[in-house]
């Protein structure tokens, strides 16, 4: 026995005295102690993953913000490309390829671990398995270019995403400049920070704020395809119900997020409709408060709509709202605010940027609210 072992036992001995054991009184307290704390903490660990493959997910996503964290040490701040097109072009992507079921890239690892198309690669160490919820249960024949892999079954390569209102946008202005995030208007039409904040930086993270700004999750199977999660804006009071891309629901009906401030987390989800059922096309969800908590740690709302009374004449009024090309808006008007009984225009659809005229040519001269909103 070693001198150290010793000392421990004459320790014990000091404190129990000599060559004294549990008594069988003792005995029965901690044999009845383990079976309360068993009793309690068994049924939680049978109904969730979080012990095991979500405690990896978990990590998993918090080290993928980790890598964007030292990248954007080394880059003067800027986030890394997050385009929506997943593209294959060197230096254009965090993650590049097309990851989703029967993508070109789903089962080819290499991908991932290239530091020209994955420009997060070189911030990860052993690249491993740290793109992929273990979860996930795609498996299929490896499409890299290992000859030591040829022909073998493997797991999917990639399940993760990033929020969609994050990252440099590749072909803007040297790569410096901030994603358009054009879903998160609901139609592929917004352009970066008109009516949503969009983040080429972590410094730009001021609202909703780098602890409630998500930057990595594990999106589902079924909905992958590129390395970024569309998605729809917050808008308070006029929020948006589309779901775009789908979220993960793998960790006892919840996904993994990490954000900007280099937290992570399991949410779990409370509306069913956010689980894919048959399929992942558009679909609005009215009232899926689960869309509005991915909305609000997505990013902010700039502005809310402003309406301008150009004028009235002859019971015709003329109103202007900021639009974004290709966005359709309704106006709505009312005799009394706040009111469920709302008349709608009718929509118009911005050819342009800029501002859209709206008139009504039954306009009285006094008495009549109006609200904007796109449909």
């Amino acid at each position: 026995m070693n001198t150290r072992q010793k000392g421990l036992d004459h320790c014990w001995s000091a404190i129990r005295g000599p060559a004294m054991g549990f008594t069988r009184a003792e005995l029965l307290v901690i044999v009845m102690t383990i079976g309360l704390l068993v009793g309690i903490f068994l049924p939680a660990v049978a109904k969730t993953d979080v012990v095991g493959p979500g405690i990896q997910c978990l990590e998993n996503t918090r080290q993928l913000a980790r890598a964007l964290l030292l990248y954007s040490a080394d880059y003067q701040e800027y986030l890394p490309p997050n385009p929506d097109d997943g593209n294959m072009t060197p230096y254009r992507n965090w993650a590049g390829g097309q990851g989703g079921s029967g993508g070109a890239q789903e089962f080819n690892p290499d991908v991932l671990a290239d530091p020209t198309r994955s420009l997060l690669a070189p911030y990860l160490g052993t690249i491993g398995s740290v793109f992929r919820c273990p979860s996930d249960p795609r498996t299929g024949r490896y499409s890299g270019t290992n000859e030591a892999l040829m022909g073998q079954i493997v797991p999917a390569a990639r399940t993760y995403s990033m929020n969609h209102a994050a990252g440099t946008d590749p072909y803007r202005e040297g790569g410096k400049q901030p994603v358009n995030g054009p879903w998160l208007s609901g139609f592929h039409t917004h352009l970066a920070n008109t009516t949503w904040y969009t983040f080429a930086k972590l410094t730009d993270m001021k609202n909703p704020g780098p602890a409630k700004t998500y930057l990595f999750l594990d999106e589902d199977h079924r909905s992958l395809n590129d390395a970024t999660l569309s998605f729809v804006g917050p808008y308070p009071g006029n929020q948006h119900y589309r779901m775009i891309d789908w979220p993960g629901t793998y960790h006892d009906y919840g996904a993994d997020f990490s954000f900007a401030d280099g937290h992570a987390e399991l949410h779990r989800w409370s509306d069913p409709r956010t689980e894919v059922k048959d399929s992942v096309a558009t679909v609005v969800q009215p009232g899926n408060i689960d869309i509005e908590w991915i909305a609000q740690h997505s990013t902010a709302l700039v502005r809310q709509a402003q309406l301008s009374v150009v004028g009235l004449t002859s019971n015709q009024l003329r109103i202007t709202t900021p639009a974004v090309k290709g966005t359709a808006y309704v106006l709505e008007y009312s005799d009394s605010v706040p009111s469920s009984n709302w008349t709608a225009l009718p929509e118009m659809l911005a050819t342009n940027s800029g501002p859209l005229e709206f008139r009504d040519p039954t306009a009285p001269a006094t008495g009549r609210f109006y609200r904007i909103r796109t449909p």
